[in-house]
């Protein structure tokens, strides 16, 4: 049950390259509460093939986004 404890706060998270790392769960619960992140390694997680399975969870969309520009 998310109660927005984050809306409105933005971070970094690093080291989210799967779905068993600290950082990947972290991301998720972030998203939940509202809150809005970076990954630092999303190349890394992209070259793995992982990280399309958290955009998919529409995390990353404004990561991706930016990626873009």
């Amino acid at each position: 049950m998310a109660n927005n404890i984050l809306k409105g706060k933005k971070g970094i998270i690093f080291g989210a390259l799967d779905d068993s790392s600290i950082a990947w769960k972290t991301a998720e619960k972030v998203y939940e509460e509202g809150g809005e992140f970076i990954l630092t390694n999303a190349p890394v997680s992209i070259r793995m093939g992982t990280i399309n399975e958290l955009a998919k969870k529409r995390i990353l969309i404004q990561f991706l986004l930016m990626q873009l520009i």
